[in-house]
């Protein structure tokens, strides 16, 4: 597959169409330009292929803002698998990590802005849909391994089958890494500490478990009737060691307890099952599908092992107010939910003579989630338990969701070149504590075709409801309640593209206004502890622009992005820039055949980003002393990767170097430190197809 005009999607319709028809701004991520771009992990080739996608810092966990616009997890893009959701329903959150094997994936697509008119809560700016291969696509073996820095292992193994109207893909991936261990003296005046002492910090690990993804997708009856089901982990070691309380320090991570085979950070183990049928009955084609999704979460916070002699009082109403803590004070709060529903999708093509053809689709959807066991433990002194919470005294209300949502699309061609998509789609929640919320999300397209381009102008609005996590809990870290209300994007979009403009280039340009408001706020000055409200507001400007050029000797892509807030309340900005998210990002990758015969290819692979200076909000001790500062500056950054991909029959080997100068940089977190990132990381990987 390629980019042109060949290429087809479809998440933005629930039908296949060609780029040039798609209602909103699209990026298509095939399998090669993955290969290509070296990444290994759902972010990176986010980041580098979407316009308007950038990398930020997560509390404890991969993260990514499209438009500006970000939470301390990733809970603002919907991101799925084959159309199955994978963001977890308790915080909203799916993190574009290792626990997303990027070997499997055929194509991705996605949808560059406000999506709820299809896909409900979570798509508020944007759509991921990952493609996985089909086992017509393989019809063999796959097996790779990977070791580089670090202590960074990869091991990866694929089987593709289609027989007698069988169709079946599995795969398995495994990824562990130590990450970058970096020490810190006691005379360090780079490193966050309020008791200065020798410290170190690992950057990027991926351990103690390890991340994992296995799963199959069967069809059957040609592709009449799929069955998928997914068990997939999660875990990304913190490089700072707070979530509850401001104390920014390193940490002595290998001195910490294991609790149910985790070490600090944050967890997730997650089952994704689904039963689906899709078939057509004269002008009628009719998609029904069953799903069940469980979860297993975890955050494993430190609160500091840096306090011995130090009388530690919480704020009042937390469990410990009246407990002093010692050295390697921690927290473990886990919690499991599951949730079951259904979709169905009836469409059918229509003629209306003169006024032109189109397609009617309707879809209904409905669903119960339940958050059934949680339980809090809290201890010091590295691995000692001070208390532990479940049942009758658990600090998150268990209960009850029920979902239920209807949409219509209606896609109409009153001519070859012109055509009209329209949609909506209505959302009705029935809270734990019977409390209820509803959205109505619009969606509506013009889209222009003459020769060789397409001109698309579109306006859409979506929600992302208040996660569960932030209404039940009773920690006054995590306050919130019953009255948060769903954050709301509206989104105008001008977009243009062209795969027939020149020989072997495709360009795709979009200007975006967004407007949100109910943005969930971190208000810390409510009662002096911090309270979620809905009170922030953005306004923002994007502009973005991307390259592709195609052909059997050279492979190439660039596109670069323009931010500009123009108005904001309540939601950390600037000088017209989002905090911890640069207003202007460049990417640029390169594939060149160095020699290509039957039986032998060698490819060399370039890799570029730029992110541009970076504004954030810090507070914490440096030296020592109390530091604080709203408008910090994070320098700006350049960083190549460079690699080279042998291939011999079946085998192939790809060396692999990233952050080739070994650039030491930072990102902003919204928890007032910035983050020092991972340098120069060397690996070789070995792949074998049979």
């Amino acid at each position: 597959l390629r980019i042109g005009k060949e290429a087809t999607i479809t998440t933005a319709s629930s039908k296949a169409e060609s780029l040039e028809e798609v209602p909103v701004p699209v990026t298509l991520i095939t399998e090669q330009m993955i290969a290509d771009c070296g990444a290994d992990n759902l972010r990176d080739i986010l980041a580098i292929f979407v316009p308007g996608m950038s990398i930020v810092e997560g509390n404890g966990e991969y993260n990514i803002a499209m438009h500006g616009i970000w939470s301390s997890r990733q809970e603002k893009i919907l991101i799925m698998l084959n159309g199955h959701r994978l963001n977890a329903r308790s915080t909203n959150a799916q993190a574009p990590d290792f626990s997303i094997s990027c070997e499997k994936i055929k194509q991705i697509e996605v949808l560059r802005g406000p999506a709820s008119s299809l896909y409900g809560n979570v798509a508020l700016s944007a759509v991921v849909n990952i493609i996985t291969k089909e086992g017509r696509d393989m019809d063999g073996v796959t097996i790779s391994g990977k070791a580089g820095s670090f202590n960074t292992y990869k091991a990866e193994a694929m089987v593709g089958v289609n027989r007698v109207g069988f169709d079946v893909m599995a795969w398995a991936s495994l990824y562990s890494s130590y990450g970058e261990k970096v020490e810190y003296a006691k005379s360090s005046n780079e490193i966050w500490q309020q008791f200065p002492k020798d410290s170190y910090l690992y950057l990027d690990g991926f351990n103690r478990k390890p991340s994992f993804d296995i799963g199959f997708v069967l069809g059957m009856d040609n592709n009449r009737w799929k069955i998928m089901s997914n068990i997939k982990h999660a875990k990304m070691q913190m490089v700072y060691p707070f979530t509850l309380i401001p104390e920014a320090a390193p940490y002595d991570y290998d001195r910490y307890r294991r609790i149910g085979g985790e070490k600090p950070g944050h967890g997730r183990t997650t089952l994704h099952s689904e039963v689906s049928y899709n078939n057509t009955f004269g002008e009628w084609t009719i998609g029904a599908s069953a799903y069940f999704d469980m979860d297993d979460y975890v955050d494993y916070d430190i609160l500091g092992d840096s306090i011995e002699k130090k009388v530690r009082i919480l704020p009042p109403n937390e469990i410990l107010d009246s407990i002093e803590l010692t050295r390697g004070a921690y927290q473990h709060q886990k919690w499991s939910d599951f949730t079951y529903g259904g979709i169905v999708r009836i469409s059918k093509d229509y003629e209306l003579g003169k006024l032109g053809n189109g397609n009617l689709l309707i879809g209904f959807q409905g669903e119960q989630y339940k958050m059934y066991t949680s339980d809090l433990v809290i201890g010091d002194d590295y691995d000692r338990v001070l208390v532990y919470q479940a049942e009758r005294t658990t600090m998150i209300h268990y209960g009850n969701e029920t979902s239920l949502s209807n949409f219509i699309q209606i896609k109409h061609s009153f001519t070859p070149k012109w055509i009209m998509n329209i949609g909506f789609r209505y959302d009705n929640k029935n809270r734990y504590d019977n409390t209820n919320q509803s959205a109505l999300s619009p969606r509506m397209a013009i889209i222009y075709k003459p020769s060789k381009w397409s001109f698309k102008l579109s306006y859409s609005k979506s929600f992302v409801d208040a996660p569960y996590l932030y209404r039940a809990s009773t920690m006054p870290s995590y306050r919130g309640g019953s009255d948060l209300m769903p954050e709301l994007s509206h989104a105008l979009q001008f977009s243009v593209v062209s795969s027939r403009l020149l020989k072997h280039f495709t360009y795709d340009g979009n200007i975006s206004y967004n407007s949100l408001t109910d943005l969930i706020y971190n208000d810390k000055l409510i009662d002096i502890l911090p309270t979620y409200v809905n009170s922030g507001k953005l306004k923002l400007l994007s502009i973005e622009n991307a390259l592709y050029y195609r052909n059997t000797k050279l492979r190439g892509h660039l596109n670069f992005t323009y931010m500009n807030v123009i108005s904001a309340e309540n939601y950390p900005t600037t000088d017209h820039r989002v905090q911890s998210v640069p207003g202007f990002t460049a990417n640029a990758v390169v594939a060149k055949s160095i020699y290509s015969d039957s039986d032998f290819s060698l490819w060399a692979q370039a890799k570029l980003t730029f992110y541009s200076a970076q504004t954030m909000e810090t507070f914490g001790y440096k030296n020592g002393e109390l530091f604080a500062d709203n408008d910090y500056r994070l320098k700006e950054s350049f960083l190549p990767d460079l690699s080279l991909e042998m291939k011999w029959k079946m085998i192939s080997c790809k060396l692999q170097c990233k952050n080739l100068f070994n650039s030491r940089y930072y990102r902003g977190a919204r928890f007032f430190v910035d983050i020092p990132q991972q340098g120069r990381n060397m690996s070789a990987t070995i792949k074998v197809n049979l």
